[in-house]
């Protein structure tokens, strides 16, 4: 159960993330454009852990 909470968190995370880079990078505000792609990673990485966690 605590699995699939952390593979939905991490999911919202991932939508949230991706939606953050398009917003920021069409504003020209770059650095943070890269701030939320190290985020949506961070995200992807936890939401496989938790996906090979058994």
């Amino acid at each position: 159960m605590e699995r699939k909470i952390l593979m939905t968190i991490c999911i919202i995370g991932m939508i949230s993330g991706a939606a953050s880079v398009i917003f920021t990078a069409i504003a020209k505000q770059y650095t943070g454009s890269i701030f939320y792609l190290i985020l949506f990673f961070i995200n992807t990485l936890g939401f496989y852990a938790a996906k090979e966690e058994k």
